[in-house]
C-alpha cells in the first residue's frame, strides 16, 4: 500500500472527472458525516472524501465500522443523482459489484457478496457499504446521495466483538496502490450515477452473491425467520422461500439476513 495522495487519486481520474472535489485526511470521525456536512454548507457535488483512519466510522442500523490507521480504505462519495431517491437505492447493490470487481482485479481475491451490501472473504466480512441520502431540512430541493466504502485491506487484528464476523484482504505491504483503486471505483461511480436506471449489473451481483441457493435466516419484527435464499430480483430484493413453501421478496433495509449455521 501506499500513502494517500489527492494529487495521484486526481491524476488517476478519468478527464471528464477531474474537476470532482477531492479531500483527503489523515484522520477524521468518519467520511460519510464530513460528506454530509460539507454538502449542507456548500451544495457542491460530486465530491470524494478518503481518510487513512476514522474515529467514528459507521456501518448500516447505526453499527460502527472498525477503521484503524494505515489498513483500509476508507471513502465516501457524494453525489447528487438526476432521478428520485426511490430510483437511487440501486445505487448500493451497484456500489456492491463495482468494489467486487476492483478488489479481485487488484488482489485476486474471490471476495462475494452478501445481500445488501457487504462484501465477504472465507465467511469474514472485508467490506462494508452505507449509503445515506441528504435531505434539506424541510425536505425541499433535490437530495444528495453520500456512499460509504469501507475495505479492510491489510487489517488483522479486530475488537473482540468483531473477531469472529471481520476479516482483511491480507494485503501486503508495497503490493496495492490504495490512491489507484479509489480512483477506479470512483470513475466506476460517477459512470453509474450518470445512469442509474440501468441494472445490467444485476447480472455479476447474482453470480457473485454468497447466499443464493442456500438456506438463511433473517430478523422481522424481532422474530427470527428461516429461508432459502432463491434468487434477486431487478430491484434488488431478495427473493426466498420461507419453510411453509410460499415466496416472500425481502427489501433494502428491511431485515439482516445472517447465513443459517
Amino acid at each position: 500500500m501506499n500513502t494517500l495522495s489527492k494529487e495521484e487519486i486526481r491524476a488517476q481520474l478519468l478527464e471528464k472527472n477531474k474537476g470532482i472535489g477531492v479531500y483527503v485526511y489523515d484522520t477524521i470521525d468518519s467520511t460519510n458525516d464530513e460528506a454530509k456536512r460539507q454538502w449542507k454548507e456548500s451544495k457542491k457535488a460530486p465530491c470524494l472524501f478518503v481518510s487513512d483512519e476514522q474515529t467514528g466510522g459507521r456501518g448500516r442500523r447505526g453499527r460502527s465500522f472498525y477503521s484503524p490507521k494505515g489498513t483500509g480504505i476508507y471513502m465516501s462519495l457524494l453525489l447528487q443523482p438526476t432521478i428520485g431517491i426511490e430510483d437511487a437505492v440501486h445505487i448500493t447493490t451497484a456500489t456492491a459489484v463495482i468494489v467486487a470487481r476492483h478488489i479481485r482485479a487488484f488482489t485476486g481475491a474471490d471476495v462475494g457478496i452478501k445481500w445488501v451490501n457487504d462484501l465477504y472473504l472465507s465467511d469474514k466480512k472485508v467490506c462494508g457499504i452505507l449509503t445515506e441520502a441528504v435531505m434539506e431540512p424541510d425536505m425541499t430541493g433535490p437530495p444528495a446521495v453520500v456512499v460509504g466504502i469501507g475495505i479492510n485491506l491489510s487489517t488483522e487484528v479486530f475488537p473482540e466483538e468483531l473477531a469472529e464476523i471481520a476479516g482483511g484482504l491480507g494485503v501486503k505491504e508495497g503490493t496495492l496502490s490504495q490512491n489507484s483503486l479509489i480512483a477506479r471505483i470512483t470513475n466506476d461511480l460517477l459512470a453509474f450515477a450518470e445512469n442509474m436506471q440501468d441494472c445490467s449489473y444485476m447480472e455479476d451481483y447474482r453470480k457473485m452473491s454468497i447466499v443464493l441457493g442456500r438456506e438463511i435466516r433473517y430478523n422481522e419484527g424481532n422474530v427470527l425467520i428461516r429461508a432459502r435464499a432463491l434468487d434477486i430480483d431487478s430491484e434488488g430484493g431478495l427473493m426466498v422461500e420461507l419453510e411453509n413453501g410460499s415466496v416472500k421478496v425481502l427489501k433494502t433495509g428491511e431485515i439482516t439476513v445472517r447465513l443459517a449455521e
